[in-house]
């Protein structure tokens, strides 16, 4: 399960994240990993935090055919989880589902712009389902198929397109604005171009499966009521594909 991520902290006196140097930071921290053989490292900055809110958008393609099923469960997972965070953390729990017909770009977008986040918030998006790369895409993250339906039934016209997808880094520039104490941004999907973006057909693919048990609830508060900064993860680097069991999640 491979995870791509990194910290930068906001730079001082300005109005949103430095952006460009993240996407650069995204490429070189792709490259030492690779190179050393490492999966993930991160390291936070501690930050006071007190009625602080976890805002959780968590979106998954649950009508696609093909892992419909399993990213549901994901979607059950980390909705449960982000309720455990916020009550072992003392935060408030602001908590947007997006799934079956509700799991649209204009539905995202909609609940990106209506979050009302403060200096000491934390903002957590997760999105499970199809992923995929456009043949003159240059960001290092994937591509999200938000909702496979759309794209099948309209065949794949560049208004379905609009509709379905949009690129993973589009998401980060949008949630980084919001300038949240801690945000963290995962997308658990293929980031592997099959060329249905471009034309063909969506590829069923589908998501890489991990199990965890024993959560200590007592670490919640250390992980997420005083680190800030940004934490991106993708499931799949470039060229790669995820899987998932069928009923059993990511």
């Amino acid at each position: 399960f491979l995870l791509s991520v990194f910290r930068v902290s906001a730079v001082k006196n300005e109005n949103i994240f430095d952006m460009e140097e993240i996407m650069k930071k995204i490429c070189c921290v792709k490259m030492i990993l690779a190179a050393i053989g490492v999966s993930a490292a991160l390291l936070v900055q501690p930050a006071a935090s007190f009625g602080a809110t976890l805002h959780a958008i968590i979106i998954a393609d649950t009508n696609d055919p093909s892992i419909g099923s399993s990213v549901y469960k994901d979607l059950r997972n980390i909705s449960d989880l982000a309720e455990l965070v916020a009550s072992s953390t003392d935060m408030t729990l602001n908590r947007v589902l997006l799934d079956r017909s509700k799991s649209t770009v204009s539905n995202l977008e909609s609940a990106i712009d209506g979050l009302a986040v403060r200096a000491d918030d934390l903002l957590l998006f997760y999105f499970s389902g199809h992923g995929d790369r456009r043949k003159d895409q240059t960001s290092p993250l994937p591509t999200l198929i938000l909702n496979s339906g759309i794209l099948r039934t309209q065949n794949f016209s560049q208004d379905a397109v609009r509709a379905a997808t949009i690129e993973f880094n589009d998401v980060i520039y949008s949630l980084a604005e919001k300038q949240p104490r801690l945000l963290i941004a995962l997308a658990d999907a293929c980031d592997r171009a099959t060329g249905i973006l471009d034309s063909g057909d969506l590829l069923s693919a589908t998501k890489k499966s991990t199990t965890s048990s024993g959560l200590n609830t007592e670490s919640f508060r250390k992980l997420f009521a005083s680190p800030s900064g940004v934490i991106i993860a993708a499931s799949a680097s470039t060229g790669e594909v995820s899987a998932a069991k069928r009923n059993g999640g990511a």
